[in-house]
């Protein structure tokens, strides 16, 4: 018999288990990260590249787009260590570090383990893991949007669960591009019953649903004043497919008076308790209208919606408690008590229970104990209106934390007599807009907390307006810059800080309150202790204009190349620069990404107002971007009308915010704002009803149907409507073409008294009667869903206009150029089949705005743009 050598033997067993452990790994990163299956030969390319942000030679499919929401990819920063602060969908459990590592190989993919991450509350938590976890308050999307239209949400951050208070449009891009895991939410608190609130709602119900594909059902559920109702009613207008999403609406109800507040939310790390406030006084509730039935009406029995003052009914702040600290163990205490080491009756003891040593004595926790140390307080501030300050003052909830001292003793939250004297404010946040906060009456109240709190004043004037919903937009907006200057417009500049608001500023400093601006993604520690305080390490940073051009001059000279050529052809203008202009507010696909927002267009017509075509989530923010303040308000003023395609939400979810913000501008020039006239399927007559009960608004509706083929068949009132804003545009035709998306879908055609002819087809495959309407048309702009490699699957699977058979029969129609929008991250910032019919066909960029003078130019920009996006080496 041969024998071998023993360390020869161990040799090669190390051998065979490091090739096991090889394929484990790799078969890890296939499964769980989609993005390692197919890099294929341009791994090399995309890891020269992974230091840039658009400028990747491979791009996310829309999978990943998808999981990239809940799960962080990149588990290490540039430096090589781990980045425990964005660990996407698998936070570890930080106070148990001690145990032993998971086996990796043993994780279910995340699609089946999405369900059982979020059931986290069902955990048993032990009084050490309630004090070591870590947990911290994070700050979302203020100054997103320079008008002030929306509120800022504020993330509760839990190592398994995360709380979310408010949830204004664009929360989803928020998650999605700050890799923050939206599975994990499990409830959100709304301030108010108001769009500014909770209009990013249903894309955070569509965001989940996409990331959850078990067979089990996650439950959201959303807390909030009287009035939640209506919001439920708003919401269930638009019913999703084969969805995996429950939503739970609980209205908040206390006895304000007493001062009695019940928990809405309570579990072993921390209790939240409402504030309600209200304007004034007692608040009536408005009767809803009466039920018409599931069926939508005909468009010839629209009535205009009712256009009331707008007012903000009951608010509600929240006091957010997180658990108290055990005391130390006194251990020679317990061993008086007949309670030996290494008993577990000390750990039952250090659980807050009640136990019975050797000779039958209860021992109870304060036996063997030291006093618990108060855990920290949050509290979370929103005071819509001035007329809402007097009951924030004198709400007997927050009477132990802020306000004069009168030496009585101070009830508890809940209303027992135990007092907290020695429990004060952490940390405030400030929802409140900034003409609130300028009150001095506020700013004595702020003052007034004891424990000198931390003070965060989460609005748009505390952060100088920015623009930008992230540094990577704003940066991604002044490369094109450089590229061609009229289609990518730098973003608009800030309006400086009100004077008022200035001097609240300055009165807070001489009264030594600590007070910072709460910036997009700052964080403020609350455990562990030692860890307390703010982190601005997050917080992204915005650069100059300058310092990207000169960089980019310096890495890709090639860009600016040309520029020469890209102006002299501009003087083959085929119209002049007051036809026509278009400003694509949303180029992206259902879920938005930090690339790009959902579907939104902007029609400008100069000297005669604009029309919207589609209107996604933050739509009404992308305008506000584009054009600042002032224009941005001329422009809503003077909207003539509004198509919307179809009722996917993508398409409409922004209506409601742009309504109340028209109606917000008008309502001061006039007894009666004029009603806008709104053109969509028939379901979105109710959906925008539901809405005017929250939001009042003032719109007249019109179905598309009544506009197919041109031949209008609506009522004398809507009739007179449309012919009204045709006129006032310019326009000679408008005509309709129903799609193919589903029943409910139509494309647009327009023709204009310049001469200028432009389509619209949205979501659906292209039919030959939209080519034959939009036949010769200067502009066909098409949203197409998948490249020519996955054309079939769009096809079969959702009726979505494919990129290839798009292009190709707008040449059939001898169109002049062809946009693209809607547009994954699959395809790159440039499909490759938009480069191969380059001379007539562009994909377009958010806030990318063409004039109709500037039409010639688009084939040499894609130039520059294929430069931009992929260097030569």
């Amino acid at each position: 018999m041969r024998f071998t050598s023993v360390p020869a033997v161990a040799g090669l067993v190390v051998n065979q288990l490091g090739k096991f452990c090889v394929f484990r790994t790799v078969s890890f990163h296939s499964t769980y990260f989609p993005a390692y299956q197919d890099r294929g030969s341009s791994g090399e390319a995309w890891r020269k590249n992974s230091d840039r942000d658009y400028t990747t030679s491979r791009f996310l499919t829309d999978r990943d787009n998808r999981h990239n929401a809940g799960y962080d990819r990149d588990r290490t920063n540039r430096s090589g260590h781990r980045d425990n602060s964005r660990d996407g969908g698998y936070d570890r459990d930080r106070s148990n570090r001690r145990g032993p590592r998971r086996d990796q190989s043993k994780r279910k993919p995340p699609d089946s383990q999405s369900q059982s991450l979020v059931k986290t509350n069902e955990k048993s938590f032990t009084n050490r893991t309630t004090h070591t976890s870590l947990s911290y308050v994070q700050v979302l999307g203020v100054g997103m949007h320079v008008g002030g239209d929306r509120l800022a949400s504020v993330l509760l951050h839990f190592d398994h669960t995360r709380l979310l208070f408010n949830v204004g449009e664009g929360t989803q891009r928020i998650f999605s591009e700050a890799k923050l895991p939206l599975f994990r939410v499990q409830d959100v608190f709304l301030t108010r019953i108001s769009n500014k609130s909770a209009g990013g709602l249903l894309g955070t119900v569509l965001g989940l649903n996409e990331m959850t594909k078990s067979k089990e059902t996650l439950t959201l559920k959303v807390h909030g004043p009287p009035g939640l109702s209506k919001l439920e009613a708003a919401m269930r207008r638009h019913q999703c497919k084969d969805r995996n999403i429950d939503v739970e609406y609980r209205e908040i109800e206390s006895d304000a008076a007493s001062g009695h507040a019940t928990p809405v939310f309570e579990d072993p790390l921390v209790t939240i308790s409402p504030v309600m406030i209200q304007p004034g006084g007692a608040v009536e509730e408005a009767t809803p209208p009466e039920p018409r039935g599931d069926r939508p009406p005909k468009s010839g029995r629209a009535v205009a919606s009712r256009a009331g003052s707008g007012d903000v009914g009951t608010g509600v702040c929240y006091l957010v408690e997180l658990s108290e600290v055990p005391g130390k163990f006194d251990t020679v205490k317990a061993e008086e008590l007949g309670l030996p080491p290494r008993s577990p009756q000390r750990d039952q003891l250090c659980r807050g229970q009640t136990v019975v040593n050797s000779e039958g004595v209860e021992v109870k926790p304060r036996d063997v104990m030291g006093p618990p140390t108060p855990g920290p307080v949050v509290l979370v501030v929103d005071c819509p209106t001035p007329r809402h300050l007097a009951a924030l003052l004198a709400a007997p909830q927050l009477a132990a934390y802020a306000g004069p001292a009168d030496g009585e003793g101070r009830r508890d939250i809940r209303g027992d007599e135990r007092g907290r004297e020695e429990r004060t404010l952490t940390c405030v946040v400030h929802l409140s807009p900034a003409e609130v906060v300028a009150l001095p009456e506020y700013t004595a109240w702020m003052a007034s907390c004891r424990g000198s709190p931390q003070h965060l004043l989460v609005n748009a004037a505390s952060c100088n307006y920015s623009p930008a919903p992230s540094a990577f937009s704003d940066n991604l907006q002044k490369r094109l810059h450089c590229v061609h200057k009229e289609f990518f417009p730098l973003p608009a500049a800030a309006p400086t800080m009100p004077a008022s608001y200035a001097a609240a500023l300055t009165r807070l400093e001489h009264s030594g309150v600590n007070q910072a601006p709460g910036h997009h993604l700052l964080k403020y520690h609350l455990r562990p202790i030692r860890k307390q305080g703010l982190d601005a390490e997050s917080t992204p940073t915005v650069t100059s204009f300058e310092a990207v051009r000169s960089k980019l001059k310096q890495e890709q000279p090639e860009v600016f190349e040309g520029i020469p050529e890209i102006k002299a052809q501009a003087q083959q203008a085929q119209f002049g620069r007051d036809a026509a202009e278009l400003v694509f507010l949303g180029t992206g696909t259902a879920l938005a990404s930090k690339h790009r927002n959902a579907s939104g267009i902007y029609l400008r017509v100069p000297g005669r107002g604009g029309m919207i075509l589609d209107a996604g989530e933050d739509t009404l923010s992308q305008l506000y971007r584009r054009y600042g303040v002032k224009e941005a308000e001329a422009a809503l003023k003077n909207l003539r009308a509004v198509w919307i395609s179809h009722m996917h939400s993508d398409h409409h979810a922004g209506l409601p915010a742009i309504l109340s913000a028209r109606r917000a501008l008008l309502q001061g020039q006039s007894a009666a704002v004029p009603p806008l006239l709104v053109i969509g399927p028939g379901a979105l007559e109710k959906y925008l009803e539901a809405w005017s009960q929250i939001d009042d608004s003032a719109h007249i509706f019109m179905d598309c149907e009544d506009t197919l083929g041109g031949n209008q068949t609506a009522p004398d009132r809507l009739q007179q409507a449309l012919d009204s804003a045709v006129k006032e545009l310019g326009l000679t035709r408008f005509t309709g073409v129903d799609g193919r998306l589903c029943s409910d879908a139509f494309s647009l055609v327009l023709e204009h008294s310049q001469g200028w002819k432009m389509g619209y087809s949205a979501d659906t495959r292209m039919t030959h009667r939209f080519m034959e309407a939009a036949r010769e048309a200067n502009v066909l702009i098409l949203e197409a869903t998948a490249n020519a490699s996955s054309e079939e699957t769009a096809q079969c699977e959702r009726q979505y206009g494919a990129t290839r058979e798009a292009i190709k029969l707008g040449l059939k129609a001898d169109t002049q150029h062809i946009i693209l929008t809607y547009l994954g991250l699959r395809e790159g910032p440039v499909p490759d089949v938009v480069e191969r019919h380059e001379r007539r066909t562009f994909a377009a960029f958010d806030l990318m705005t063409v004039n109709l003078a500037d039409l010639p130019s688009l084939p040499l920009a894609l130039q520059g743009i294929k430069k931009l996006f992929h260097p030569v080496d």
